[in-house]
C-alpha cells in the first residue's frame, strides 16, 4: 500500500499570530536566552463534565484542547440525540519528543481558592514525593493543617510532543486512572526502540476514549499506532528538527525549567482522579 505524507493538516500557530515574514527569521535569536527559565509547554486536556463551565460550553465534554490557549484539536462528535460518539472523531496524530516523570502532592480539592493546589512537587524520584506517590500505601494522607482534609501525591508520566499541523510542542500527562495509559504507550516506545526507532521519530495517534467505573465516567485518550496508510516513522528532514527538540528539552529538564501547569486537574479532573487508582 502507498503510504502517503503525516504532514495531512494545515499547520497552525498556537499563538495566534500569522507566519513570521521571511526577512525577520533567524537561525537562532539570543534576544530571548533569558526566557529559556520559563519553559511551560501548552498542555493538552480532555474536557470532562466536571471542568470548568467556558470549556464545555465551547468545546463540549470529551473535546480534546489545548491549555491555556483554549485551542480545540479534537471536537467531540454527537448523533441525532445529542449522544457523543467518540469512535467517529479523526484520530490525532502525533509524535513524542521527551518524556519525563514529576511527583506531585496535592492538596484537598475542597481548598480550592483558600490554599494553592499543589503542595509540593519534584522531578527527583528519590524524594519524599515520588516515594509516598509510588507506595499504594501512602498516597494519601491527612492534610497537616486539618485532619479532616487529605492530600494526595501523584506520579505524572510527562510527554513532550509534537501534533500533526501544530508548529508548538506541548505537553500529554498521564497520571492516577490515566496513569495504565501512559504506561502503557510507554511500552510502545520501547518496542519500537528496541528495533531502532528514536522517541522522537515515531508517529502515534491518540483517540477519544469512554472509562466507566464504580466512581463514574469520564474521557481519556487511547494511543495507537497510525493507521495503515500513514507511515509511523517521520520523514529525515523532520527527524533531524525533532532530535535537535530532544537535546534542547532534555538541558532544560536537567535544570529542572519545565514547568507543567497541572492545577486545574485538582478540580475539574475525571471523577475516578479524586481516588489514586493507577
Amino acid at each position: 500500500m502507498e503510504e502517503r505524507s503525516n504532514a495531512i493538516v494545515p499547520k497552525r500557530d498556537i499563538s495566534g499570530l500569522p507566519a513570521v515574514p521571511e526577512y525577520l527569521r533567524v537561525d537562532h535569536d539570543d534576544t530571548i536566552d533569558q526566557l529559556k527559565e520559563y519553559v511551560r509547554p501548552p498542555r493538552i486536556k480532555v474536557v470532562q463534565a466536571l471542568s470548568d463551565t467556558e470549556l464545555v460550553d465551547d468545546f463540549g465534554v470529551g473535546s480534546v484542547v489545548l491549555l491555556p490557549q483554549g485551542l480545540c484539536v479534537m471536537e467531540m462528535k454527537f448523533d441525532e440525540k445529542a449522544r457523543p460518539k467518540p469512535d467517529q472523531v479523526e484520530p490525532m496524530l502525533f509524535t513524542p519528543l521527551f518524556f519525563f516523570a514529576e511527583f506531585v502532592c496535592w492538596n484537598p480539592r475542597d481548598l480550592k481558592g483558600s490554599v494553592n493546589a499543589i503542595r509540593d512537587r519534584s522531578f527527583d524520584p528519590n524524594s519524599d514525593v515520588a516515594m509516598r506517590a509510588r507506595d499504594p500505601r501512602a498516597r494519601v494522607a491527612p492534610y497537616p493543617e486539618d485532619s479532616n482534609y487529605e492530600i494526595q501525591y501523584a506520579e505524572h508520566m510527562n510527554f513532550i510532543v509534537k501534533i500533526q499541523g501544530i508548529d508548538d510542542p506541548c505537553v500529554l500527562s498521564f497520571a492516577r486512572s490515566e496513569f495504565s495509559v501512559g504506561q502503557r504507550f510507554a511500552g510502545m516506545a520501547k518496542m519500537r526502540s528496541q528495533k531502532g526507532c528514536p522517541l522522537y521519530a515515531g508517529v502515534y495517534a491518540a483517540h477519544i476514549g469512554h472509562r466507566i467505573n464504580t466512581k463514574g465516567n469520564w474521557y481519556g485518550l487511547d494511543i495507537t499506532n497510525p493507521p495503515e496508510d500513514i507511515s509511523p516513522f517521520v520523514g529525515p528532514e523532520e527527524a533531524e528538527i525533532n532530535k535537535k527538540l530532544y537535546e534542547e528539552f532534555k538541558e532544560q529538564h536537567a535544570e529542572a525549567l519545565i514547568r507543567v501547569d497541572y492545577e486545574d486537574e485538582s478540580v475539574n479532573s475525571a471523577p475516578s482522579e479524586a481516588a489514586d487508582t493507577m
